[in-house]
């Protein structure tokens, strides 16, 4: 019964979202999306980013590729619970990794445990992502739009820091929209 409410996030989260692609290349990065829940993971569960689901959204507002398209490599989102390990990453060499299991952690907690543990490790320092420093935090799982809001704009100024700067929103106009 907040039709009022809605239209105008709707139209707000629209804004943002078209400001976005406004600045950005029309195909992203190849990207691979996995879980690793360790401070040392080993062996992961890959996603697929060319899914649906609202958890993907930011991925696909950013253009990102899903790197495991055309691979042969199954993911979560795709009902199965395939593994792949550090020679399967650097077989499909993403120019980006996203390591979900780790929104606990900051930008610095994550790069001091999982992404040094990647540089340090004799496969994985070989993969394009990890050489080039681009290994993220992946989102949660489960989000809402304002959650969205947020991680698009996380991943657009990680992803294409010369053209994306922050903020991508005005807090308070995304505060009034909520609250009103």
């Amino acid at each position: 019964k907040e039709e009022d409410r809605y239209e105008a996030f709707k139209a707000f989260q629209d804004d943002v979202v078209d400001s976005v692609a406004d600045e950005i290349p029309g195909e992203g990065p190849q990207a691979a999306l996995v879980w690793g829940g360790s401070e040392e993971p080993t062996s992961f569960s890959p996603y697929r980013i060319d899914g649906e689901g609202a958890n993907k959204k930011a991925f696909h507002d950013l253009n990102v590729q899903d790197a495991f398209a055309d691979s042969g490599v199954e993911g979560l989102s795709t009902g199965t619970r395939s593994k792949v390990d550090y020679e399967t990453l650097l077989a499909v060499d993403p120019e980006v990794l996203f390591v979900r299991g780790h929104e606990a952690k900051t930008r610095s907690e994550f790069e001091k445990s999982v992404l040094t543990f990647m540089q340090d490790h004799e496969t994985a320092s070989r993969i394009t992502a990890v050489e080039d420093g681009a290994v993220y935090r992946g989102g949660p799982i489960y989000l809402g739009p304002i959650q969205h809001l947020y991680l698009l704009e996380r991943f657009a100024t990680q992803l294409y820091p010369e053209q994306v700067s922050t903020p991508l929103f005005d807090r308070e106009d995304l505060s009034d929209i909520i609250t009103n």
